[in-house]
Parts: C-alpha cells; structure tokens; sequence
C-alpha cells in the first residue's frame, strides 16, 4: 500500500512504541488527535470500546485498498463504510490511527441507521478534521473526532471518508478504527444517530441550542461563497448574489438542507425563522425558503413557501405547470417567526395544505387551508397515494423530499436563520405538537451578520 508493506511497518510501530505528538493547532476545536499512550485518558472497560475489524466492511466508494494490513492506497473522496453496535447506551468517540507523507489530507467520519443514506450523503464540515503529515506511511497519530449518542443494541453505519486537497496526492493509510466510552457524557454535545422520535413515526430534527453539527440533515446545495453554519445556536443561511452572476448554475442560487424524509402521502414540517434588519432587504421578492420536493418521474418541486417582499407565500401544483399561489401573511423583521406546514398529496382534487405563522399559532386556526386540490405528481397507487415502489411498471420512485433554506436567482445578497427544523413522515397523531417550536423565549443570535 503506498509503496511499502503497511503490516509489517504496523507491527513494527506497535512493538517500539513509536507514537507521534498531538495534532497541529490548525485542527478544528471540536476534534482532538493525542498520542496514542496519553496517560491522562481515563482507562476504559473493553465492552465500551468497539474496534472494527477493517476488512469486515460494508461497502467502499472510490481508490482504496483493504487488506489484513489496514487501510491503504486512498484518494480523494474514497469511503469506506462498518456495521457496529455498543452494549452501552451514552456518547462515543470515533477513533483512529493514522499517517501520510503528504499535506493537505482530512478525515471525516459520520454515522446513520441507514447504509444507504450514509453513503450518499456529503461530508459534513463540523465532521471533517484536517490530519498531519506525520512523515511515513506507517499509522501512528491517534485521532479523536466528534461525539456521537448511541443507543445499546441498536445497528449503526459508521463511515470513514479520505479527502485531499491537491489531484493526485494520496490520502494516509489508517490502521485502526473504532468507537471508544466518552470522558465526556454530555448528550448535547454529540451527535444523536437514531431520528426515529417513537413508535409509530420518523421525525428529522435539528436544534441550534443541542448541537454544532446539521445532523441528520445535510447540505442540498451551498456552493462557497454561499453557506450554512451553526452560529449563535441557530443555523445560518447566506446567498451571495455576484457569484451566481458570475457562474449562473443550479448549485449557485442559494443554499439549502435536506435529509432522508420521504413520504408517498402525508408529511409535516416544522421551524423558525428570522430575518436581520441588516442582512434581508425588505424589497426582495422570490427567496423561496421551505420546499416539499417531489422527487421521481419528473423530479422538481410541487409546493414551497417563498417571501415576497413582506409576505410570505404558498405556491403549489400538480405538474411542470404555473402554480397556484395563495398568500399566508406578513413576517416581521427582526423576531423569530414560527411556521408549520401540513400536507397531503392527492389527484381528484384529493389533496391538501396548511400553514401556520406567527409566533403564537394555534392547531385549529391555520393562516391558509387549501383543502380539495391536486397536489403531487408522478406515478399514483390511488388518490392520496404516490408510488414508492421501484418496479417494472415504474421505474423511478415517486414521493416527496424536504428542503430549507434559500432558493434564489435574483435580486441581491441576503441572509436568514433557521432554528428548531423538524420534518414528520406521516400524520401520526400529535403531529402538530411534535412539529411545532417551542414558545420558550430565545436569543436571536443575531451578531455581525455578513452584508
């Protein structure tokens, strides 16, 4: 692997002990490498480690070799992804082992219930820590990245994914990989894995005041200039408008999450917004900011709620056609507003829509109800039903994704934030209260917002 036997330079590091310093200061401040002997780290029960056996993987992407040696010969963007489970309920650390001859390498290792939405998932920033040119290719520089929450007994996908500034550079080579028991067992400070809320449903959520990554979401487009960033415990959103005008793309015009929410019938979302004085122009129109994506045969939105100057607005239809508009109310600039959205796919005039705005919304009092309307398009099962299902008579599954954020073409830089994103699969019962934000009073978090 990279020109020298990686099991025998192994067996060799671990014999004498040859173990590298700290990480660099260039690290981020979330993740931590340390020597592999560090005397300080308490000692930990053997039941609480989980050690992957690096050839007992699940499925790799890209230039990587894997052998009984450990893991070699990677290039930019290769993955490789374990099954593991933990004995113990509580917060883990990813660990591994590590060396390059090169710079400009990073590592970023993420977790899901789900192989498959784990492997076409993008790598996350608040996942991803720079790694050392640590002089050989001989793993030897322990790294500790972010936490996750784990639950006993439950199945997890943990991937590994190399990244490389310069073409043509390999990666490192990595000889161990794991999860190690926290020191620290503070929930709020890792990432929670399982999105199933109970029994019965499937909610996605992300709150600004747990945590410092977009998990499980992840980013749908936010081509640099433009971003999205945990600040001030919210999510921030920025669309830079010359960079669109320079280099007029689809990955361009604007900045947006999505996650694994699907639904062929019914569906809720609910979240925050703010808009700053300073960073929204209250003369722009057409910054769509919340889409119900009907993904599939034709592959393109069927409803989203977009702020036109002061008022936002519903849009929806049941095709590649002009849709239909309906105005819900004003939003205020400078406060938190909390927005709710129910909807239920349907042809025959089977469909329906809600929304709610405001910061004091109640279940039974929705700003807009668009009842008996076609909304969804694609392959139908019946009425209320869009088809799933992959088969020979269907080709592609049709149903309806989730995104937040800023879809934008024209008119100017502007920047909104996001806090308390939740997305329901289903209508279970309860669905508004567990979508809803909370009426707990909550800093705006809005400081030196980008112009």
């Amino acid at each position: 692997m990279n020109g020298f036997s990686l099991k025998n330079a192994i067996f060799m590091a671990v014999l004498y002990g040859l173990f590298a310093s700290a990480c660099t200061a260039d690290n981020l401040d979330a993740v931590s490498s340390e020597p592999v002997m560090e005397q300080s780290r308490p000692r930990q029960a053997a039941a609480q480690t989980v050690s992957v056996k690096l050839t007992d993987y699940v499925t790799t992407s890209g230039t990587i070799t894997i052998d009984g040696g450990g893991i070699g010969s990677t290039r930019n963007g290769a993955y490789v992804i374990y099954k593991v489970s933990v004995a113990e309920t509580g917060v883990y650390d990813a660990f591994l082992l590590f060396g390059s001859k090169y710079d400009g390498s990073s590592l970023a290792v993420d977790m899901d219930v789900d192989a498959d939405v784990l492997a076409s998932r993008p790598t996350e920033s608040q996942l991803t820590q720079t790694v050392s040119n640590t002089g050989s290719w001989t793993p030897s520089r322990r790294y500790t990245f972010r936490s996750f929450y784990l639950r006993a007994d439950s199945t997890y996908y943990l991937r590994l994914t190399f990244l490389q500034k310069e073409s043509g550079r390999w990666v490192g080579n990595v000889s161990q990989f794991g999860l190690q028991w926290s020191s620290n067992q503070d929930a709020k400070a890792a990432v929670p894995v399982d999105v199933t809320a109970d029994e019965g449903y499937t909610l996605y959520a992300i709150d600004g005041n747990d945590r410092q990554t977009i998990y499980p979401f992840w980013l749908a487009w936010a081509w640099s200039p433009n971003y999205i960033e945990v600040k001030d415990n919210a999510f921030e959103f920025y669309y830079n408008q010359a960079a669109l005008d320079a280099d007029n793309r689809r990955e361009r015009r604007g900045c947006e999450l999505t996650c694994p929410f699907k639904t062929t019938s019914e569906g809720w979302y609910g979240f925050r917004i703010f808009l700053p004085e300073e960073g929204f122009p209250k003369t722009l129109s057409g910054s769509i900011f919340c889409q119900m994506f009907n993904c599939g045969d034709r592959n393109s939105w069927a409803g989203h709620l977009s702020l036109n100057k002061q008022n936002v607005v519903l849009s929806y239809r049941n095709a590649l056609v002009d849709p239909t508009t309906r105005t819900v109310g004003k939003v205020e600039w400078g406060r938190w507003t909390k927005v709710v959205v129910y909807f239920r796919v349907g042809r025959n005039r089977k469909g329906c829509i809600r929304v709610w705005l405001g910061e004091e919304v109640n279940e039974d009092a929705p700003k807009v109800t668009a009842n008996n309307i076609n909304f969804g398009f694609g392959e139908w099962v019946d009425d209320t039903h869009l088809n799933g299902e992959v088969s020979e008579a269907n080709e592609k599954a049709d149903y309806i994704g989730c995104k937040f954020g800023l879809y934008v073409s024209s008119g100017g830089d502007r920047t909104i934030r996001f806090d308390d994103i939740k997305a329901l699969e289903g209508n279970p019962e309860g669905a508004f209260s567990i979508v809803c934000p909370p009426s707990d009073d909550i800093d705006t978090g809005i400081r030196d917002i980008r112009m």
